[in-house]
């Protein structure tokens, strides 16, 4: 009976897909949106475009069009499109072209991949923005690029803040969260350099925040820091420091507390492999049984493998002789991805194991140097990924000169080495 009543709901879904109906989940569970019933309606200098649910009672919000001859200096979303109800604002993923582009709610482009928000001259007028008690859900970019808001209190009912939301809203400064979220993504609000004051309801029973930072109750998961200044120190108790929580980190050294267990892969990077460049250091309590630094890296115990690796004033990293093992798992900070070079990046002896894409994150370097005799074993080659450090200079140990040079044209990367030297 159960099998049955699968197969029914599969094909109901393929069907509503097909007749330009989607599923999405909103107030009450599920909600079936029909994409071919749409709402059109101007209030002042803006013009609503929604979807209307199956059930004719909910409407999403999808874009908003902006008459630029009319003052829109302010912007309030109502709560009701045509007696419907509003409960979800933000584009359409369904509608999505291309996978490195995005659509606020005014149809402005954001490239996040590319670094580039949404913001736009006719939305940047925007100084206040109200968004209805009704809503929901928050799709991702929704208000991505309002460079001119300056406080945001996210509507009672809100459960769900998607990726790059509120991606580079300037002169955001203060934000309140409601008790009602349960999902709030770590990049929510990536790129807002002013934002220093956050405060969450104290009834939310997923999230609390302390020392400028988003925390989970059960888990104790760090997933977002808004800190700034000369040091953030992470609270006592946190468990585990969960992908890109540091993003928007605006202090200049981060400290790890005896607590942490966990380190995410790019725990201190933006999303889509970019650092920071805003901190500039990472120390971690001599009582953290699980990590430790030596010199320049942060490093798990157990397995030797690299977390943390801090780029030097000259810009340089040498890595540690406690790191055997490199995987995906660590975060570079001291450096901006997009507009310097490291100069050199020097590998111990001690290194034996590389997972790839273990040496991508640091590969971007004028020179790398292998300091070990024989090269680590690689494991997990992906033919989309290049698993040796790639378009640098290589310097290995005058004695291992062709050992080197064969372990590079057994991973078909000898080609894009610019040129091989000795030490």
């Amino acid at each position: 009976m159960k099998k049955k009543r699968w197969i029914f709901i599969s094909t109901l879904i393929v069907v509503l897909f097909a007749s330009g109906m989607t599923v999405h989940a909103a107030a009450g569970g599920r909600t079936v949106w029909n994409r071919d019933n749409t709402i059109h309606k101007t209030v002042g200098a803006f013009t609503y475009h929604a979807y209307t649910s199956a059930k004719g009672d909910q409407a999403w919000i999808y874009r908003i069009d902006i008459d630029k001859k009319k003052k829109h200096t302010a912007l309030s979303i109502p709560e009701k499109l045509d007696g419907k109800t509003v409960t979800i604002l933000g584009w359409d993923w369904e509608e999505k072209e291309y996978s490195d582009l995005m659509v606020s709610i005014f149809g402005q482009i954001a490239e996040p991949y590319h670094l580039a928000d949404a913001s736009g001259e006719t939305v940047r007028e925007i100084k206040k923005l109200k968004l209805p008690d009704t809503v929901e859900i928050i799709e991702p970019t929704a208000f991505s690029g309002m460079d001119s808001i300056q406080s945001l209190e996210v509507p009672k009912n809100v459960r769900s803040i998607h990726e790059d939301a509120f991606y580079g809203c300037d002169k955001l400064k203060n934000v309140k969260l409601p008790a009602a979220l349960t999902s709030l993504h770590t990049s929510a609000f990536r790129d807002c350099p002013k934002l220093t004051g956050m405060t969450i309801s104290s009834q939310n029973k997923k999230y609390r925040i302390k020392n400028k930072c988003i925390i989970t109750k059960k888990d104790k998961s760090l997933i977002y820091s808004f800190a700034s200044g000369r040091q953030l120190n992470i609270p006592e108790g946190v468990k585990r420091i969960k992908q890109f929580a540091l993003n928007n980190c605006r202090a200049r050294t981060v400290h790890i507390p005896s607590s942490v267990t966990k380190i995410e892969t790019y725990a201190f990077h933006e999303p889509y492999g970019y650092q920071s460049g805003t901190i500039q250091n990472v120390t971690i309590s001599a009582q953290n049984k699980v990590y430790a630094r030596d010199g320049q890296c942060i490093y798990n115990k157990k397995d030797k493998s690299l977390s943390v690796a801090v780029v030097d004033e000259n810009g340089d990293i040498y890595l540690s002789d406690q790191i055997e093992k490199l995987t995906e798992e660590y975060s570079i900070v001291n450096y901006k991805t997009w507009d310097e070079h490291m100069r050199n990046v020097v590998f111990p002896a001690s290194l034996r194991t590389v997972v790839v894409p273990g040496f991508s994150e640091l590969s971007g370097a004028e020179n790398v140097y292998f300091k070990g005799t024989t090269p680590p074993e690689v494991f997990g080659v992906r033919p989309e990924l290049a698993s040796l450090p790639i378009f640098t200079n290589i310097y290995v140990p005058k004695e291992s000169f062709q050992v080197y040079k064969k372990w590079y044209k057994k991973y078909d990367c000898y080609s894009c080495v610019w040129e091989w030297h000795t030490f």
